[in-house]
């Protein structure tokens, strides 16, 4: 199980690596000025340069991936019922997100965001609308270029 562990971790590093790089490609491409939108300008604006935060954001894109693919393991335990895998995967991956949600200002340290997401995804609702919720309330980074589009992409269809 270990060596099955750190074979996934080796190949989700590359992988997360990838997945931000293209994730910033997307972003940049749905905005639409031509413009490269490698990070968002409140996080370069915090590290004290785009490039710092350029750098920060690969790292922590390489460890999501490693933790992801770390995580994959525990749906292999045929010997632990799917609601204990759930269990723990959810707390592996939330070890994983949270810090470096915070650390790159995704997500706000306020309560409020909490009950704004936890109200908005309730109903039915997309996690999608919970991002436009959650900027129509003003708690996502003022700086989250991709949520600030995304929100007049909504509003406009």
């Amino acid at each position: 199980m270990k060596k099955k562990m750190m074979k996934r971790m080796w190949i989700g590093l590359p992988v997360g690596i990838a997945m931000g790089y293209i994730i910033t490609l997307i972003i940049s491409a749905c905005i639409g000025d031509g413009a490269f939108y490698p990070v968002a300008p409140e996080f370069a604006e915090k590290m004290g340069n785009e490039l710092n935060a350029v750098i920060l954001q690969t790292v922590l894109c390489g460890v999501i991936g490693v933790g992801f693919a770390a995580a994959s393991v525990i749906w292999e335990l045929d010997s632990w019922s799917l609601a204990k895998q759930s269990g723990v995967y959810f707390f592996v991956i939330g070890l994983v997100l949270l810090p470096i949600a915070y650390v790159t200002r995704l997500c706000s340290s306020r309560k409020q965001a909490i009950k704004t997401w936890a109200r908005s995804t309730q109903g039915g609702k997309s996690g999608s609308y919970g991002i436009v919720s959650l900027y129509s309330t003003d708690i996502l980074p003022s700086g989250d270029v991709f949520a600030m589009e995304f929100y007049r992409i909504l509003k406009a269809s």
